[in-house]
């Protein structure tokens, strides 16, 4: 079974898309990712909050990443015709 890539598991075929915030959105759509489904995070222009926890390592936050590997990831301005 392949996970985080949407090509084997459980939820192989399932596409979802990830709306959530801080911690139990992200956790929930991680575990979706791990069972194969292909998990698509939804962030602002400036990027989710949690990109700016600390500790960073290469850059990244560390928590941003626990929670959000194996994820693609799509910024929207809902504010525009264009992104709704």
């Amino acid at each position: 079974m392949s996970t985080q890539n949407g090509n084997g598991g459980p939820l192989s075929g399932i596409r979802m898309l990830d709306l959530g915030r801080y911690q139990a959105g992200p956790r929930c759509a991680l575990m979706f990712a791990r069972m194969g489904a292909e998990v698509i995070k939804v962030e602002a222009l400036k990027g989710d909050e949690s990109r700016q926890n600390g500790p960073t390592v290469r850059g990244q936050s560390a928590y941003w990443v626990q929670y959000n590997s194996g994820k693609k990831s799509l910024a929207i301005d809902l504010r525009t015709e264009k992104g709704k």
